[in-house]
């Protein structure tokens, strides 16, 4: 956790302390540690042209959940629900694209 996120919960934690219940102080901490994890993903599909494509998205673990339900059903565009961090045609990134990935974000991506 960075120390900006640990102020931020501390500061809540302590207004909420003086003027929120403890069922508003749950729901208000939930939302902070959600805005504040991230969950990464690599995606894959196709282009409105039928070329493949993949992306490393990077969003919260409630917009992740909306990812996986709505795209359960129907094509989504992931940049919809978080930040794309990388992204290129083919089924997957390449080697290069790979260590480009791990070298800027510190991310080891396998892909299977």
């Amino acid at each position: 956790m960075s120390d900006e996120t640990a102020s931020a919960l501390n500061e809540l934690a302590h207004d909420v302390g003086r003027t929120k219940s403890g069922a508003s102080l749950a729901g208000d901490l939930a939302v902070a540690v959600d805005d504040a994890t991230r969950v990464v993903i690599l995606v894959g599909g196709e282009l409105d042209d039928a070329t493949q494509a993949w992306a490393l998205v990077s969003m919260s673990p409630a917009r992740h959940r909306a990812y996986l339900q709505d795209s359960s059903d129907r094509n989504v565009a992931p940049e919809d629900y978080g930040n794309v961090l990388a992204y290129g045609e083919g089924e997957a990134p390449s080697a290069v694209e790979r260590e480009a990935i791990r070298c800027e974000y510190g991310i080891e991506l396998e892909v299977c």
